[in-house]
């Protein structure tokens, strides 16, 4: 008995974003790309969708909205939905998280990061890594910002930014690693410790995949859904 591939909706107006998310996901998953809150309504109309990966900042309206829109249509309630952002501050994603999403993605997309919270938002377990391990590596990181140590700091951010632990640690760490690539060790620093004081290791996951970058040199024709069997 052939075994259906997982449906996965991906709603962003801007094009290479969505073409990033095709060219990582083509292989496991049936993609459908939707540059327009229209156009990913019409898709969930005519397909059956496994889960949703929705930009926030829409031009129709913005991803909570939308989001606030399905959950209170009884056909779409039960989706999962992943909200996919360019911000990365606690306030941002804590209203993200607050508002029926079962994760967040930070831009630039990590391959990784994306298949392993789509495959948890879609029930599947997730692997675990010691708190040790976590520690160590904020502990270099909290290291090279004291001494001011600029190229071993963004080392350790490209190796630490795209792991992923859970909701309220990813939080931090993404801003963690925002503040120490804009130079800003003092305010990194203290975030660390504000990290490492509360108990925010629990249920951790690992990512080893360096980052894809956003390919903005063109616009492809975005297909709007493959071929998905559905009941005539």
């Amino acid at each position: 008995m052939k075994n259906a591939r997982k449906v996965i909706l991906a709603v962003d107006d801007i094009i290479p974003s969505l073409n990033v998310i095709r060219k990582v996901l083509e292989d496991t998953f049936d993609v459908c790309l939707a540059k327009s809150i229209d156009m990913a309504s019409m898709i969930l109309k005519s397909n059956k969708v496994d889960l949703i990966l929705l930009d926030i900042e829409m031009p129709e309206m913005s991803g909570f909205e939308y989001l606030k829109h399905l959950r209170q249509t009884p056909q779409y309630r039960d989706i999962p939905v992943i909200f996919v952002t360019s911000h990365a501050t606690k306030e941002f994603i804590v209203q993200a998280m607050n508002s029926g999403a079962k994760d967040f993605i930070v831009k630039p997309v990590n391959p990784d990061t994306l298949t392993e919270k789509i495959y948890a938002a879609l029930g599947a377990p997730e692997k675990t890594v010691s708190r040790e391990l976590i520690e160590q590596m904020l502990a270099d990181l909290k290291k090279a910002c004291k001494k001011d140590m600029g190229a071993k700091a963004s080392a350790l951010i490209k190796d630490i930014r795209h792991k992923h632990f859970n909701t309220i640690a990813d939080t931090y760490i993404a801003e963690i690693c925002e503040l120490v690539s804009q130079f800003n060790y003092k305010t990194a620093i203290e975030k660390m410790r504000l990290l490492t004081d509360n108990d925010f290791f629990e249920g951790c996951t690992e990512n080893e995949t360096p980052s894809l970058d956003l390919q903005t040199d063109e616009e492809e024709v975005i297909p709007v859904c493959p071929p998905v069997p559905t009941m005539l």
